[in-house]
């Protein structure tokens, strides 16, 4: 349902530009700079995803507002580390949440997705 995984040349392809660079700041990246990203989104400008990378290329942040129309969407990289396993039980709804109803839902990968022409510098979408 969603755009799918990111392209590996996403940056360059999404005509990313740095706008900003935080030098050792210690809770952001203590021995490195972190660089803040505006990379226009495809058919939308003036509208931009803020990407914020480290020199090294290890992610920081990345934020969308308006996503889907309303809200923001924000990923917060701090205790992220590469290779780093997930267990299955970090998904699980909490007993005061009720799951949707998935009776009847087409198979994860058809039907509905989140992902349009839009999404196509950035991720391995169907567009």
């Amino acid at each position: 349902m969603f755009p799918g995984i990111v392209r590996p040349d996403w940056m360059t392809a999404a005509w990313c530009q740095c706008r900003g660079v935080i030098e050792r700041h210690p809770a952001l990246s203590p021995d490195d700079a972190t660089q803040i990203l505006a990379c226009p989104i495809k058919y939308q400008e003036p509208r931009v995803m803020w990407n914020w990378y480290t020199a090294a290329g290890a992610p920081v942040v990345f934020v969308e507002a308006l996503a889907q129309e309303s809200g923001l969407m924000l990923a917060d990289y701090h205790q992220w580390l590469p290779g780093q396993k997930v267990a299955a039980k970090d998904f699980e709804l909490p007993n005061m949440c009720v799951a949707p109803d998935r009776a009847g839902s087409p198979p994860a990968g058809s039907g509905k997705t989140l992902s349009n022409a839009s999404c196509s510098d950035c991720h391995t979408t169907p567009w």
